[in-house]
C-alpha cells in the first residue's frame, strides 16, 4: 500500500514493509556473496581493454559482454542509412534499442533529427569521405 504525501511524494506503509526487509535481507546476501567476484571483474574488464587495444575489436561492456555503440557509430550508420528508425540501428548493431534510444536523443538538440520517415544526420553534420 502507499500512501500520498505532500509535493507528489509517496511513502510506503503496512504491508509493504515486511515485503520491502525481505528484499533487503536478500539484497545484503546477495551482496555478501558477491563481494569475493569484484577482483575477478576487475580483471576481466583489464583484460578486454587490452584485448580490444590490440586486435582494434569493438569494445565490449566488461560486465555483460555486450558490445558498445558510440554515438560516431550511429551517426556513420545514419550516413550510409537515412530515414533509419532506433530499433533498425540496434538490431544491425546487435546492441539492446535503449543504448541506441540513449544516442539518438542526446544527439537531438545538434547532430540528430527524427522525421518522419525516420532518424538523420542534421545538415550541419559534415561529410566523411
Amino acid at each position: 500500500m502507499v500512501e500520498k504525501q505532500g509535493r507528489g511524494r509517496e511513502r510506503v506503509v503496512a504491508g509493504s514493509r515486511g515485503v520491502l526487509r525481505e528484499i533487503d535481507d536478500r539484497l545484503d546476501v546477495l551482496d555478501r556473496e558477491l563481494k569475493g567476484y569484484e577482483k575477478l571483474v576487475a580483471e576481466r574488464t583489464r583484460l578486454l581493454a587490452a584485448r580490444g587495444s590490440l586486435t582494434g575489436e569493438p569494445r565490449v561492456n566488461a560486465a555483460s559482454g555486450a558490445r558498445r555503440v558510440s554515438q560516431d557509430e550511429v551517426a556513420e550508420y545514419l550516413r550510409e542509412h537515412p530515414g533509419s528508425r532506433a530499433a533498425e540501428i540496434a538490431r544491425s548493431f546487435g546492441v539492446p534499442l535503449a543504448n541506441i534510444s540513449q544516442h539518438l536523443y542526446r544527439g537531438k538538440q545538434g547532430r540528430f533529427e527524427s522525421r518522419d520517415n525516420g532518424w538523420h544526420l542534421k545538415d550541419t553534420e559534415p561529410e566523411r569521405g
